[in-house]
């Protein structure tokens, strides 16, 4: 779900050259030279797993989201919200391809990675199909053979007398081949009830998939532009390439 969002910020990081330098051992590129950007972001992703502090970078492997919160849909008619969620799997992703253009004012990047597992704490109440649910605890959600597509629109705005990024308009579709669900402490503790929520959430895996995925895509995109920008606006245009 969030596979795309420190993927996009690792992008950034290569088409920025802010005051702070890249580590020496990351590849820079310029600005039309695609083919190196795209090498340079796939090299620099086992590098990346514990982040690079010096540049605010994140751990990629972990990756950690405080909170994010994911509306009712038809099937799943319930609020999910999470906190502390980690995201393991990010190191080991493919990406399969990269554009930008800034005269035409679009980034985008497809990726793929062959287990995306995401782990933190939930509450919910409402309704799965037509059984009633609730609880607080632990959660576990396994994506195999994941791929996404990250888009964003690109704008230019004057800052100091200087041209600046702004990445506008993002978004973010996926897709998995299988899920797996595992929510702990369903119904208060109730084993023999969370067992049955458990396995009809797996027996439908693909159906609550597609419901909930523009939600969780959504939400991915919006903090992949915030992350981005946050580098964009570190840098002019006229020293943001070599």
């Amino acid at each position: 779900m969030k596979v795309l969002l420190n993927l996009s910020l690792i992008c950034s990081i290569f088409l920025c050259s802010s005051t702070s330098k890249l580590p020496k051992d990351l590849q820079q590129c310029s600005q039309t030279d695609i083919a190196c950007l795209k090498s340079a972001i796939q090299d620099a992703l086992p590098k990346l797993k514990d982040g690079i502090p010096d540049l605010g970078v994140p751990p990629l492997d972990p990756l950690r989201i405080s909170k994010m919160t994911i509306g009712s849909g038809k099937i799943v008619q319930l609020v999910q919200n999470y906190e502390n969620v980690d995201i393991t799997g990010l190191s080991e992703a493919t990406v399969n391809d990269l554009s930008f253009d800034l005269d035409k004012g679009k980034l985008v990047m497809s990726l793929s990675a062959p287990l995306i597992v995401v782990k933190g704490v939930y509450t919910v109440k409402g309704k799965i199909l037509v059984l009633d649910v609730y609880g607080t605890g632990d959660c576990s959600i396994k994506l195999h053979k994941l791929t996404g597509t990250f888009s964003m629109d690109l704008e230019t705005y004057s800052k100091n007398n200087e041209m600046h990024i702004k990445g506008t308009n993002a978004k973010f579709v996926f897709d998995t081949e299988h899920g797996e669900y595992n929510f702990e402490n369903l119904f208060d503790g109730n084993k023999q009830l969370g067992d049955n929520i458990n396995a009809v959430l797996n027996d439908n895996w693909r159906e609550i998939f597609l419901e909930l995925r523009e939600g969780y895509g959504a939400v991915v995109a919006e903090a992949t532009a915030n992350l981005s920008n946050k580098l964009f606006e570190s840098t002019s245009i006229q020293n943001m390439f070599n």
